[in-house]
């Protein structure tokens, strides 16, 4: 892959974006209401539509990949800017968190990302698996199911940008535990990397670093990074309901993207059931 065609496949994404947000923010003129939520999912909805319609045209769902961590922050921004930037505490908090996590795996997904001529192998399983019927399945389980649990788990930053602020523990244990959330996130991708470059076959399995303690560090830490917003609509006072979002998060992660990857795992990388034996699946433990 060329840097030539990698610009060129930038380019496209970033144009399928803007046309994206453009017709979400035409909506939102013509029929929503800056006030109500539910104005801002169907605006996510019409994004979302957008580029699912882009990934047809390229035939390669994984334009939709950044969608995950771009839209969080448009949400984020949008709603305090409509509220006026309210300057308290657990907001200012709360958008480091956001601001941090968004740009950190917005990058390392165009790091790692080798252009429009690389799809996901789990969308071209479901492509296999499903046929005819792939369009379906990829409007609903590749693009919408993932836009309305993001949005779900979202509610929590709407709940303290809309709130009269605070300032207690739980406000800064969240901030913590966002801030870790990124940092560890960052060096299980780090770890990942370095381990590509420098592996010797396809065969060989990494096992240092922070991969030396779970399986899966990377999603250990998008977790806690939801985990974070809870906690943040908590401290200024959110009912417990606010936790929805992790909540689905967490049976997302481990209910269905670490059984499909460990089995993945499993069929390829003939090491991985010792691996798997002495490590911790998800929370970062010492090995048995």
């Amino acid at each position: 892959m060329t840097q030539r065609s990698k610009s060129r496949s930038t380019v496209i994404c970033i144009a399928a974006y803007v046309v994206a947000f453009a017709a979400a923010g035409a909506f939102m003129y013509c029929y929503g209401a800056v006030e109500d939520l539910w104005s801002w999912f169907w605006a996510d909805v019409v994004a979302t539509v957008v580029v699912y319609f882009a990934g047809l045209v390229y035939r390669n769902a994984s334009l939709y990949d950044p969608y995950w961590s771009v839209i969080p922050l448009a949400l984020f921004l949008g709603w305090w800017f409509f509220e006026g930037f309210r300057p308290n505490v657990p907001v200012i908090l709360c958008s480091v968190v956001v601001l941090l996590w968004a740009v950190r795996l917005t990058a390392n997904w165009w790091r790692s990302w080798a252009g429009l001529h690389h799809e996901d192998w789990r969308y071209i399983d479901l492509r296999t698996k499903t046929g005819a019927f792939y369009p379906i399945v990829s409007l609903l389980g590749i693009h919408l199911m993932p836009t309305v649990l993001v949005f779900i788990g979202m509610i929590p930053a709407y709940k303290v940008i809309i709130s009269d602020g605070g300032n207690n523990w739980l406000t800064w244990v969240a901030f913590v535990i966002g801030l870790f959330a990124v940092w560890i996130a960052w060096r299980a991708d780090e770890d990942l990397k370095a381990f590509v470059r420098h592996r010797m076959d396809q065969s060989e399995l990494l096992q240092s670093g922070v991969w030396k303690y779970s399986r899966h560090p990377n999603y250990f830490g998008e977790l806690l990074f939801w985990l974070s917003l809870f906690l943040f609509a908590l401290s200024v006072g959110r009912p417990l309901l606010s936790g929805l979002g992790f909540a689905l998060m967490l049976i997302l992660f481990l209910f269905i993207s670490i059984p499909m990857i460990e089995k993945r795992m499993m069929d390829n990388k003939p090491g991985y059931q010792e691996y798997k034996s002495w490590t911790s699946m998800l929370v970062p433990w010492w090995s048995k």
